[in-house]
């Protein structure tokens, strides 16, 4: 599946996004991966701790949302 930096700012706050896109810049995401229709990741956090998070997400007429 291929979807825009558009289709992924449109479906989170503003706060929200840039705090993603920051630990992105950062390097702190660690890991990703594509498993179908939703993505797998692994971020750094602070104290040395490890989150893993699972996003879904589907086509609509309006692009892809995020679940």
């Amino acid at each position: 599946m291929h979807f825009t930096y558009d289709d992924i700012k449109r479906q989170f706050d503003s706060g929200t996004f840039r705090r993603g896109e920051g630990y992105a810049l950062e390097g702190r995401v660690l890991a990703a991966r594509d498993a179908g229709e939703r993505i797998e990741g692994e971020v750094g956090g602070s104290g040395g701790t490890f989150y893993r998070q699972t996003i879904r997400f589907r086509e609509d007429p309006r692009g892809f949302r995020f679940e």
